[in-house]
């Protein structure tokens, strides 16, 4: 089980992010992307206790940058 002193979770999440941010700059404004990550990552971190925990993912954090209305969960 993940503590909450433990970072190496949200450092991989923040890291996923960055990387897609960094591809949709490179490939410009109209450019789409799809991540395929585990149901954890993908889910939104602020509807579970993973908040409470302090953690973090990278569905939640893109719904924060991009919108809700503009990252989808297939």
């Amino acid at each position: 089980m993940i503590q909450a002193d433990d970072k190496s979770w949200n450092v991989r999440d923040k890291h996923m992010l960055d990387t897609l941010n960094l591809l949709l700059e490179h490939y410009g404004p109209e450019s789409k992307g799809i991540v395929w990550a585990h149901n954890t990552n993908i889910g939104d971190y602020r509807a579970t206790s993973m908040k409470i925990r302090g953690e973090v993912n990278i569905g939640g954090l893109a719904r924060e940058q991009y919108g809700e209305e503009n990252v989808g969960l297939v």
